[in-house]
């Protein structure tokens, strides 16, 4: 059960202006971290990001007012935001991947064909360019209502986003470079067999789930 482009979001925050803490951060770390899980519902979905994070101990910036926890993190020399966000009235989970690299104008139409590309094969998620300004990210929602196994759902869309992320911006850089869509698209795609592993385990637990 996903959430589609219907629902209008509120545009998020930029990269250039990330948390006061950062961390490194691996897709390891975060399956090895396993606290106790909880079916039962939190008062809040926010509360649920709050509470994956806490039991992690990531360091993160709350905004309760947006609903939102932003966390900065250096991965492999890849700098990047992550924005978690619940929209409780529409029953949604929320987590983007920025990029703080804008897209040149000159190559924008060219990172867009290449997130095309990519797109195509993903099970979970999908990237996203505004061609106003360049700004690149990486998307994954899920609609919560009827789940209960908010700990695992969230972990597992966490996972999904970050391996995404860290898979296929490589690709969108060398097009900002130069390369050609189609190019960047196919070295990139090596990792994808475990990437659509990843996602085929949160669409099991979303089924098991609802």
């Amino acid at each position: 059960m996903g959430c589609g482009s219907s629902h209008s979001l509120p545009r998020q925050p930029s990269p250039r202006d990330p948390p006061t803490t950062r961390q490194r951060i691996t897709i390891q770390s975060v399956r090895d971290a396993t606290p106790p899980s909880s079916v039962r519902k939190p008062s809040s979905y926010y509360q649920a990001i709050v509470s994956f994070l806490r039991e992690r101990e990531l360091n993160f910036d709350e905004k309760p007012d947006l609903k939102r926890c932003l966390l900065g993190f250096n991965a492999d020399g890849e700098r990047f935001l992550v924005v978690m966000q619940a929209i409780e009235k529409q029953d949604i989970i929320l987590i983007y991947s920025l990029c703080p690299d804008n897209v040149p104008e000159s190559r924008r139409k060219a990172v867009a064909e290449y997130f095309a590309r990519v797109n195509y094969p993903l099970l979970v998620g999908n990237f996203e360019i505004d061609m106003r300004d360049g700004e690149m990210r990486y998307k994954t929602c899920v609609d919560c209502e009827g789940l209960d196994d908010y700990p695992n759902l969230i972990k597992k869309l966490f996972e999904t986003n970050l391996g995404t992320y860290k898979q296929y911006i490589k690709g969108a850089r060398k097009v900002m470079q130069g390369t050609s869509p189609q190019e960047a698209a196919q070295s990139v795609s090596r990792g994808q067999a475990e990437l659509q592993a990843i996602a085929r385990l949160l669409a099991a637990a979303l089924t098991t789930s609802s």
